[in-house]
């Protein structure tokens, strides 16, 4: 019935800018409320207590209305309850959408800011708030004009960066405004500029970062990356972004065969994919193919994913190599490049002490982590894979290894499915190796929530004594979030923190200031009885 109800208000309220208007202006009407309420009948008072239903209605229930509504109620509920946290709530649904394809949320905000002011008012009037939140005292925030926060979207993302002196000075800007939410000891300021920060660097790359000056540094950049790297090694990521020199190329090799991933547009120019080429078989003189792909950002209706070099030697569409004992196919139109290089210390450490043991490898990809588990003796083997293409490639690779193996050793579900289900076994050690959650930074409180109850869902299944290998390696929720994740877990469920790094690897070299330290790897172990009672 509720569903029934949804679907005639999504008749009633199709879109009309009549409409956006009346939920704007009469908004803007009855927040002034206070000033004129001696004039008018006190009915007034119920009408704008009915007229917040309505706001409240399309917030709570935004997928059935037009996303212009979504937006002027988020403007006008602030405005009218003065609440700054609403708008801060709205801008994180906002950033928030630049990973959700078509980004129809996102772009109407840029689109009605520029439209309302116009450009160069714009501007003008979005710096003035900047400036107001960098001048504001710790006890006037609370009552700070919700706009004001608004307009900090306004002048980073929605009016243009024309110049490097532009760019600069908005760069210079937002350094202060971090300074000021730590100042302010305001985390949701903090994470919103964290947010914005992370889109303007993206959005206005090619401002920092012309043609020239990347065809320049590149060569040096990839050979210096190059050189570094010790190519006896049959899995290698050979250039990690920025903290080898250029934010956003990824090179990845695989026995002789490159994936390269790029994350702007700048960095697919038949130019410098030339340049990257060249260079890798001037290094790789045996090098068999270089297959680029691009990375989320991207309109994947524009941007198709592609082989830009193959020797005539080589056709098949499966990479074969080795990493230690393991035989792996990689499968470079799958996932990132197709691998998750990243996880070798887990692979490693796995092998070290799963003999004898159970092992429950969830989000298990194309199971590698259970093969290394069944190769070094594990008494049983769980993959949990909710994409059953993933699993029957893991069959494949569990027969190049010579496993045998029973059908249910490969489980197709989600974890939700999965957790829901009754506890019936519980395992020795559990792989937790959650996929990016939050490539933007946005939403904390509602990732952090997700981290907290998928781990509590995970420790479910694990023995007294055993022990969780637990990661996150979401760029838009950095090490101290993530590290304050693992203190609850631990003081909440009886756990103690082993003391291993199992990340920052040697071919994956990071820039903080860059964001890519992604890669978060915990190893938790439940206390036994024994341990308990001590």
């Amino acid at each position: 019935k509720r569903k029934k109800e949804k679907k005639e208000i999504v008749k009633v309220l199709k879109y009309s800018e009549r409409l956006e208007e009346v939920l704007f202006y009469v908004g803007k009407d009855l927040n002034n409320y206070d000033e004129i309420k001696t004039h008018i009948s006190s009915d007034l008072y119920n009408y704008k207590t009915r007229f917040l239903k309505v706001i409240n209605l399309i917030l709570n229930y935004k997928r059935f209305f037009s996303p212009v509504y979504f937006r002027t109620a988020s403007i006008t509920k602030s405005k009218l309850e003065n609440d700054i946290n609403v708008m801060f709530e709205y801008l994180s649904r906002i950033v928030l959408d630049l990973s959700i394809r078509p980004r129809t949320y996102y772009k109407i905000q840029k689109e009605k800011d520029r439209d309302y002011y116009g450009l160069e008012v714009l501007y003008k009037k979005s710096l003035e708030s900047v400036n107001t939140i960098l001048n504001i005292k710790t006890d006037e925030f609370r009552a700070l004009n919700p706009l004001h926060i608004l307009k900090l979207f306004s002048f980073f993302i929605s009016t243009n960066t024309d110049s490097i002196d532009d760019y600069n000075f908005k760069l210079k800007k937002i350094e202060k405004l971090k300074k000021k939410a730590l100042e302010l000891r305001n985390e949701r300021l903090n994470n919103l500029i964290e947010a914005i920060e992370f889109v303007f660097n993206r959005n206005d790359f090619e401002i920092a970062y012309s043609k020239t000056l990347v065809q320049s540094g590149l060569r040096k950049c990839l050979k210096d990356a190059i050189n570094k790297r010790n190519l006896n090694q049959n899995i290698i990521r050979l250039f990690n972004s920025s903290g080898d020199g250029l934010d956003g190329l990824y090179i990845d090799l695989y026995n002789k065969d490159a994936v390269i991933i790029v994350e702007y547009t700048i960095l697919s120019s038949k130019d410098l994919l030339n340049i990257i080429t060249k260079t890798l078989k001037s290094k790789i003189p045996d090098l068999n193919s270089v297959y680029l792909k691009f990375s989320w950002w991207f309109d994947k209706t524009k941007y198709f994913d592609r082989y830009i070099y193959k020797s005539r030697k080589w056709s098949e569409e499966l990479i074969k190599c080795e990493e230690g004992e393991l035989k792996i196919l990689v499968n470079s139109k799958s996932s990132k490049s197709g691998f998750f290089i990243d996880n070798r210390n887990i692979r490693n450490y796995i092998s070290k002490i799963c003999n004898g043991k159970s092992l429950l490898n969830l989000c298990s990809f194309t199971c590698t982590l259970g093969a290394i588990g069944r190769l070094n003796n594990a008494k049983k083997v769980i993959n949990l894979e909710k994409y059953n293409h993933n699993l029957e490639l893991g069959k494949i690779i569990y027969e190049s290894n010579n496993l045998s193996y029973e059908d249910n050793e490969f489980v197709c579900s989600t974890m939700e499915d999965f957790f829901e289900k009754e506890v019936e076994e519980k395992f020795d050690i559990i792989v937790l190796d959650l996929p990016e959650v939050a490539a933007i930074p946005a939403f904390v409180d509602n990732i952090r929530d997700f981290y907290i109850n998928r781990n509590q869902s995970a420790l479910k299944y694990l023995k007294d004594g055993g022990i969780l290998i637990t990661s996150c390696c979401s760029h838009g929720f950095n090490r101290q979030k993530y590290e304050g994740v693992i203190n609850k877990l631990v003081i909440n469920n009886n756990l103690k923190l082993i003391d291993i790094k199992l990340e920052m690897l040697e071919d994956h070299p990071v820039d903080l200031k860059k964001r890519n330290d992604y890669l978060k790897i915990k190893v938790l172990q439940k206390k036994s009885n024994n341990e308990d009672s001590k």
